[in-house]
């Protein structure tokens, strides 16, 4: 399927895709109340939007920067300190998902929520780069990356640096941010 770019997308987000399978459907609201229910919600608004990133980023979808954009504020609006205020000190209580690991590595945790919070910055930043590239990126010395679906610096390995990634294709910042969500549901969320 070409994109408004004119560009071909053959290979899947693969990341983004394991991420965004664990995620769906993942949001059993059932019975949840308070700050479980308040964070349930919150995640389920992060899911969504990686989704519809995701597609785009697929293939699946035409890419629209300013779609990109609007999940890429929504997501940033639930990470960092919003992200981590949601899980007070053993709020474990029926149907959350969220393990006791979360309190024992809460440093951890909070780093996580920050990443999300920077790389959904980054890749608000990153929209109108497109999402493998455009002539500026690529004048800039930017070109794929087979690896990480993103892209790097020429003879360099994937980055990465926020700045860096700002340039980059908006793939890049994609992946950054779906490898990081997908670290946090790995360490802190239990698998159904």
């Amino acid at each position: 399927m070409a994109n408004r770019f004119g560009l071909v997308l053959r290979r899947p987000v693969l990341s983004a895709v394991t991420v965004l399978a664990v995620a769906g459907g993942a949001f059993a609201h059932e019975g949840a109340t308070g700050i479980v229910k308040e964070r349930m919600d919150a995640m389920e608004r992060i899911a969504t939007a990686m989704k519809r990133v995701g597609a785009m980023m697929n293939g699946k979808t035409d890419y629209e920067a300013g779609e990109v954009v609007r999940a890429a504020e929504t997501i940033h609006r639930h990470g960092g300190e919003n992200l981590t205020r949601l899980f007070p000190k053993d709020s474990l209580q029926r149907p959350t998902r969220a393990r006791p690991d979360i309190w024992r590595d809460w440093q951890k945790f909070k780093s996580l929520a920050d990443q999300v919070a920077l790389y959904s910055d980054v890749l608000k930043d990153a929209a109108e780069n497109g999402p493998v590239g455009s002539r500026q990126g690529m004048q800039s010395g930017v070109q794929p990356d087979k690896q990480s679906g993103g892209g790097q610096m020429m003879g360099q390995e994937p980055t990465d640096d926020p700045e860096q990634l700002r340039q980059m294709p908006a793939r890049a910042s994609f992946m950054r941010l779906a490898r990081t969500c997908k670290a946090c549901h790995t360490a802190f969320r239990t698998r159904k």
